[in-house]
């Protein structure tokens, strides 16, 4: 089949789709929900270029150059453009996975074998943009994985095929994912080849989930979402060591210094500890260390020129 994806950056779904025997016929890049402008959209930019060069790394666009495959940059209020540039290409089939905005009716009609998605949980479970956040968030240790079809509804479509995997308490964020990618590989494999024979399923989701919608926060949100007072030291332990991106939101006061601050969760230890400080981050003996319920959560704490980059370039 003639396949394009729609992404952001290089994603899990790109290197199996590339390595399968279809053909990959154009990549599309998401865009941010919001697009910086004028001298800060050139700022980033610069940024980004050096980000990626301390980190050996390359955008999604250099990739589809380097692999002679078709690349279109999708932002906000380009509906018409895209739809032209995807009927140009006549696709059987579109894959997405990591998108920031809901694509139009108009775009769902052109492949004829439809579009489909790869979702990060157990659908009907945690729809929406942030699964793995709010996986965290609920302690949930055994994550999914879906494939569905992409109707015009957010992560309701029929599903083709679906599957869980075990995570360990205080598994990163990072490990968390290379745990996902093999299984994420296989499915998103067997979803395309199942439709290349016309062999696909399609299992109808119920209306209501039984989970919260998995939305995007703002990172000011971060410290007040954690129930200090009911979690258990063992619970927020693995909550923080899978959302490191909202880290420096735990100091107690934020200068655009914190922005560029690298904490690494390290361990834990249940102690009795005073109700007043909960949720402070104090040091003693060389180390610092985060008060919760019923314990401490030690972490290391330093300046990051990369952290920095990085928080500024996503």
């Amino acid at each position: 089949m003639k396949i394009i994806i729609i992404t952001q950056g290089i994603s899990m779904i790109i290197d199996p789709i590339i390595r399968s025997n279809h053909e990959v016929i154009g990549i599309i890049e998401s865009g941010p929900r919001k697009e910086p402008h004028g001298f800060k959209k050139l700022i980033k930019k610069a940024i980004s270029a050096v980000y990626l060069s301390f980190n050996s790394g390359s955008s999604l666009r250099d990739f589809a150059k380097k692999n002679n495959i078709p690349y279109y940059y999708f932002k906000k209020g380009d509906d018409k453009n895209l739809e032209d540039w995807i009927r140009m290409k006549s696709p059987d089939l579109i894959v997405v996975h990591s998108m920031s905005q809901l694509l139009k009716e108009n775009i769902l009609s052109i492949p004829k074998n439809g579009l489909i998605n790869l979702h990060l949980s157990y659908l009907p479970n945690y729809r929406g943009p942030n699964p793995i956040f709010w996986m965290y968030y609920d302690h949930i240790l055994d994550p999914g994985i879906t494939v569905h079809y992409i109707d015009k509804n957010e992560d309701m479509g029929d599903i083709i095929c679906q599957d869980k995997v075990k995570i360990n308490i205080g598994d990163t964020l990072s490990t968390y994912k290379e745990k996902m990618y093999p299984k994420a590989s296989e499915l998103i494999l067997k979803a395309i080849e199942d439709i290349s024979n016309g062999t696909a399923p399609r299992s109808k989701q119920p209306t209501e989930s039984p989970t919260v919608r998995a939305r995007n926060i703002n990172p000011e949100e971060y410290a007040e979402l954690v129930k200090w007072n009911e979690w258990d030291v063992e619970q927020l332990f693995h909550f923080l060591r899978g959302t490191p991106q909202y880290h420096d939101q735990l100091l107690n006061r934020q200068y655009l210094y914190n922005l560029g601050t690298k904490i690494e969760i390290i361990n834990y230890e249940r102690d009795a500890v005073s109700k007043s400080k909960i949720g402070k981050i104090e040091y003693e003996n060389r180390m610092h260390y985060l008060i919760c319920k019923n314990g401490k959560i030690y972490m290391n704490i330093s300046f990051s020129l990369m952290t920095l980059l990085k928080r500024i370039v996503l």
